[in-house]
């Protein structure tokens, strides 16, 4: 529940923070284009990374894997524009904690 109030407070008025699935969330943000979309990743990101949970007596620290995928450069349709950011993710998570990536871009971040 933190966890969705804390990114929820970082997205802004027309963007929309939902979750997907499991441990999968996605943010729909009209009209962003690939800067807006990084700037969003980092401060997605950073904030999740702050966050710190008492889980059995121990500190816990969340990582997020963010993939980007932009309408209409990256896909034609909802399913294919999920499918492209849910790869750029899984190319994210591959690199290491606390990453993302823009889909088809070979430097990952």
């Amino acid at each position: 529940m933190k966890l969705a109030e804390e990114v929820g407070a970082t997205v802004r008025r027309n963007e929309i923070f939902f979750r997907v699935g499991g441990d999968e969330f996605a943010i729909l943000a009209p009209d962003a284009d690939e800067e807006e979309m990084v700037g969003l990743a980092r401060r997605v990101g950073g904030k999740i990374s702050d966050m710190r949970f008492n889980f059995g007596g121990k500190e816990v620290q969340l990582t997020a894997s963010l993939g980007i995928a932009l309408y209409p450069v990256h896909a034609a349709s909802s399913e294919e524009i999920i499918a492209r950011a849910d790869s750029a993710m899984y190319q994210a998570k591959l690199s290491g904690k606390n990453r993302w990536a823009v889909y088809g871009a070979a430097k990952l971040h």
